[in-house]
This record gives C-alpha cells, structure tokens and sequence, in this order.
C-alpha cells in the first residue's frame, strides 16, 4: 500500500522537500539529551567557566575510561571526533578542542577559557556529552547506555554548605 511508504508519506505532505538533506534525530538522542540537561543541571550550579572546563573534563574522562571496556580506542576516537564535529555547527568554541587517541586535550582549550561565557560552554559540552553517549550507545545496540548514565548520576558535584 503506498500510504505505508514513508518517504511517499514525506514527499506527500511536503512535496518540495528533499528528505535526504532533512536531519533525523538519531535513535534514543532524546533520552540520553534529558539524562545529560539532568545532570548539568544538578552539578554545574554556580560553578565558574573554570570550574565547568575542569567538572566537564573529569566527566569525559570518565565517560572515556568506562567506554574503553567495550570499545576499542579506535572506534572511541572516531565516536569522539563524530560528536565533537556534530556538536560544533552549532557551537564554534568546540572548534579549540583537540582530539588525541587517548582522549580530549584539554591544555589548548583551557588557554582560551576566558573568552568563554558559562552558558557558551554549557550548552557546548551537553550537545557533545548527548552526542557522545548517543552514538556510543547506538554503535554498541545499547550495551553501554545503562554503564554511561550511571557514570552521570554517580558523579553530582556536591554542593558547598554555607
């Protein structure tokens, strides 16, 4: 039946469009977008553009380590790059980042640091944080999401009493 064609569905209801050049959200993008806002929201408050750059590096490091179980270097590194690329269309002050077989050189990106708003490097590292655990998590049919949101609700900053 040609109704139960989705890309005659498509072209049907927006006849002009092409859908190759249409962006999808990838599987399970949502969900892992909701996990990661949760934890930035919980752990960032009050922390200075510094301070994020050091609780985002600990957390990719960690992300990092906990992946290297499942998934080679490799592999890992390109998951890396993908998410640093897809995250900076929209975020350009990811374009300083330098990725390393082993990981996020941090010492480059540091340095520039002060030129960065706190919200700039918020929403920067959530996109790449989604976007990381998102293809990490689809490449792997979903044997990492659990291990990774774990890592995310296990490492909250604590809060300074007063």
């Amino acid at each position: 039946m040609i109704f139960n064609d989705s890309l005659y569905t498509f072209r049907y209801f927006i006849p002009d469009c092409n859908p190759l050049k249409v962006p999808r959200m990838p599987r399970g993008y949502a969900e892992h977008s909701r996990k990661v806002d949760a934890w930035i929201k919980e752990s960032t408050d009050g922390l200075n553009s510094d301070e994020l750059i050091n609780h985002f590096e600990t957390k990719f490091n960690k992300l990092w380590e906990l992946s290297r179980n499942t998934i080679s270097e490799v592999t890992l590194f390109a998951i890396l790059d993908r998410a640093v690329f897809m995250s900076s269309d929209t975020h350009k002050i990811l374009l300083k980042i330098k990725l390393t077989p082993s990981g996020i050189q941090w010492d480059e990106f540091r340095k520039t640091s002060s030129d960065f708003k706190r919200h700039e490097l918020i929403l920067a590292f959530a996109k790449t944080m989604t976007e990381f655990i998102t293809i990490a998590s689809n490449i792997t049919d979903g044997v990492l999401t659990d291990t990774l949101y774990k890592t995310l609700e296990t490492t909250k900053r604590k809060k300074k009493k007063i």
